[in-house]
Formats: C-alpha cells, structure tokens, sequence
C-alpha cells in the first residue's frame, strides 16, 4: 500500500505508519532495555506556506492548514511523509528511531554483533535490513532483531 494523501486517508496512512514503528520498536525492545511510549499521530494544524499567485493585493504568501502525521516517542517527534510504500516507512522510521536511540543513550543500536559499530539500514530486494556497514553481512531483517541468529 502506498498512501499518497493524509488527508483523504488519514486510517490507513496511520495505520501503515504504525506498522512501520512497531517493527522498529520491536527490535528496540529486543535488543536493549529501552521501553519507550510511542505513537503515530494526526496533527491538523500543521501550516503549508503556499505562494499567492495573481493576487490584486500583491504577492507574498499565505498558509493553508493540512493534516500531518508524526512519530513521537521519549520526547522526540519527526514528520512522517507521504508517498511512502511500508517498506520505505520502516527504513525512515528506522532511521529516525536509530539516531535517537545513539543520542539518548552514547551506545551504538543496533550494534554489529561482529564489531562494536552500529549497523546499518540496507534492503534485500525492498525488504529493509540491518546489515554490518564493513563487510555488509546480514544481521536480521528490521523488526526480526530479536529473532536473528
């Protein structure tokens, strides 16, 4: 699936958004003690600054309101676009939730079990993938960290 438009789908945009983080957050909650709150939510007050065009009372630009979803979790927040496929959100969420979690905690996460290094986000065909970023071996499909042998 791949929503294009919050606005006229704001359900199922959320719901691909969330299956997204609770694949990231999975491998969270396998691989460290972190147990952090989150969620996917709908803020409808967000401003798009638009341009006037062919306006009598001159130029400049005026703000339309549109609804914008976002990840929010322990105090940090990101935008969550659209024109995302679930495999391309749980990539972006990934990403996000990785920086987070190194800045919250100084510790690399998910962490190499080869090396003391993060890993790195990769896909197997479209499926995302935590892989070592020196020799690029496969450490386990996002969301499967606690299951990776």
């Amino acid at each position: 699936m791949n929503v294009d438009d919050v606005a006229e789908h704001p359900d199922a945009a959320m719901a691909l958004w969330r299956q997204a983080a609770a694949a990231v957050f999975a491998d969270v909650q396998a691989t460290t003690d972190i147990r952090w709150k989150w969620r996917v939510t709908l803020h409808e007050d967000e401003v798009d600054w638009l341009p006037r065009r062919h306006r009598s009372h001159g130029s400049g630009t005026y703000g339309l309101h549109v609804p914008e979803l976002w990840l929010e979790a322990h105090g940090n927040g990101t935008s969550l676009g659209k024109g995302f496929d679930l495999n391309q959100a749980v990539e972006f969420v990934a990403e996000r939730v990785q920086d987070w979690i190194i800045d919250e905690t100084w510790h690399a996460w998910p962490q190499c079990p080869r090396h003391q290094h993060p890993a790195a986000l990769g896909s197997h065909g479209t499926t995302p993938i935590w892989v070592c970023p020196l020799d690029h071996q496969l450490i386990a499909e996002v969301g499967n960290l606690g299951r990776a042998g």
